[in-house]
């Protein structure tokens, strides 16, 4: 007796066959089923883009601080503060009620610090840090340290630059800004338009532009200017392989775009790609200090061991090319610990291996409040309500404060005009 064979099973677009007994599609069906996809994914990130990235919807810092904690921050007394102002020479707080005062805002915070001198700026004659945090492995925390870093620096109220040049634009992101809405462009506007130019870091890498400044722009966090990036920043790793064999002081162009600059700021960080590509020997030439974060697991250990092999050859052959490289410090950060025994063997490891000089003292343990914040676009320094309560939240703040504090030292250490703090606070 005959048995029918079964019926295909029929598709939306006819394009392809659920049978076992299918064959390979053709080119062209490949090509139009990756463009569905390619269709879907457009459609559904600017429904997410027009629900994040609203007009309506502008990222703001809503922090505040009661007056305690403000003098604490700016290094005087609350009866200081509270006499500047009764003179006129700080803005009083509205009233909450008849017997409080208003919180503080990081900008009222900064205002008190210009006016009792205690802002912890570099001197003059100190070279600036400009500090970037590398690896080539992703998964390691690179952007999300990279950015609680610079908010950090900022909320000490140190002047900070953040460079995003990763094309997948994360740390762009936690800013507020849509790395890839379209933009306007240096061509698409006369120069007698009254819209503002959109200069991008992959323009200036291009040479489109030569004033480094015009990429930068003030973000939601007082005292941190961003150069953002998206997407069309991959294209400067092209750009770069097509010119820097003829000439490769082309590498040099993002350090040179950020000494014209960098006299306005304190710290610039900078987050690059996570691979060793033209555009992240660009990073590693403009640098003058490294992070390098890794997980405690074989895997990232194995990984950032690679990388440093790879580091140490592409500065070689930077040297080689007459652009020699060289760092105030280069210091590895243990991220996202857990309690697992494979991840204390590892860190108890490197503590006996590595010199303080090169490993962070301190370590940054797995939160989920990390993950809870950036699941709104936001840090953890960001929130003012807690996403999981106040212990899950105070011990994150407690982890993120000591390692940027280290970090902080290292920056200081680097600044004659703050050894002799240093040394009252027995840092050097």
């Amino acid at each position: 007796m005959s048995t029918a064979a079964p019926a295909q099973e029929s598709t939306t677009q006819g394009e392809f066959s659920r049978s076992p007994d299918a064959q390979s599609r053709d080119p062209e069906s490949t090509i139009r089923s990756v463009a569905r996809k390619e269709s879907l994914f457009i459609q559904t990130m600017l429904a997410l883009q027009e629900q994040a990235f609203s007009p309506e919807i502008e990222k703001v810092f809503e922090r505040r601080w009661p007056i305690g904690k403000a003098a604490e921050m700016v290094g005087t007394s609350r009866q200081m503060i509270r006499l500047r102002e009764k003179e006129g020479k700080l803005p009083r707080p509205a009233k909450v009620t008849d017997n409080r005062y208003a919180d503080y805002s990081l900008d009222d915070i900064n205002r008190m610090r210009d006016l009792f001198d205690t802002r912890p700026h570099r001197a003059d004659t100190d070279e600036p840090t400009v500090l970037s945090f590398s690896t080539f492995k992703g998964g390691c925390g690179k952007s999300t340290m990279s950015v609680h870093c610079a908010q950090y620096l900022a909320l000490k109220g140190y002047r900070v630059l953040f460079i995003d040049c990763d094309p997948q634009g994360s740390a762009t992101t936690l800013f507020g800004l849509n790395p890839d809405l379209p933009a306007a462009t240096i061509e698409s506007l006369d120069d007698e338009s009254d819209s503002p130019l959109d200069y991008t870091l992959e323009e200036y890498l291009a040479r489109d532009f030569t004033e480094f400044a015009n990429a930068i722009q003030a973000s939601y966090f007082p005292g941190i200017d961003i150069v953002p990036a998206s997407m069309d920043l991959s294209q400067a790793e092209y750009q770069l392989a097509a010119v820097v064999q003829s000439d490769p002081q082309r590498l040099n162009d993002l350090r040179d775009g950020i000494r014209s600059v960098w006299n306005d700021y304190d710290v610039i960080i900078m987050d690059p790609p996570p691979a060793l590509g033209l555009l992240s020997l660009s990073v590693l030439s403009a640098a003058n200090a490294l992070v390098i974060p890794m997980r405690p697991t074989v895997v990232d250990f194995a990984s950032t061991a690679k990388f440093m092999s790879m580091l140490k050859s592409n500065l070689a052959s930077m040297l080689r090319a007459e652009l020699p490289v060289s760092y105030n410090f280069e210091s590895l950060l243990v991220n996202s610990v857990v309690n697992k025994a494979a991840h204390e063997m590892i860190t108890q490891a490197m503590r006996t291996m590595f010199a303080e000089e090169d490993l962070l003292p301190v370590m940054m343990m797995d939160s989920a409040e990390i993950d809870n914040s950036s699941k709104d676009m936001m840090t953890v320094y960001d929130l003012t309500v807690p996403t999981r309560g106040y212990d899950t939240y105070n011990r994150c703040i407690a982890y993120l404060d000591a390692v940027f504090g280290e970090i902080e030292t290292r920056i200081r250490r680097t600044w004659p005009s703050h050894r002799k703090q240093l040394r009252a606070e027995a840092k050097i």
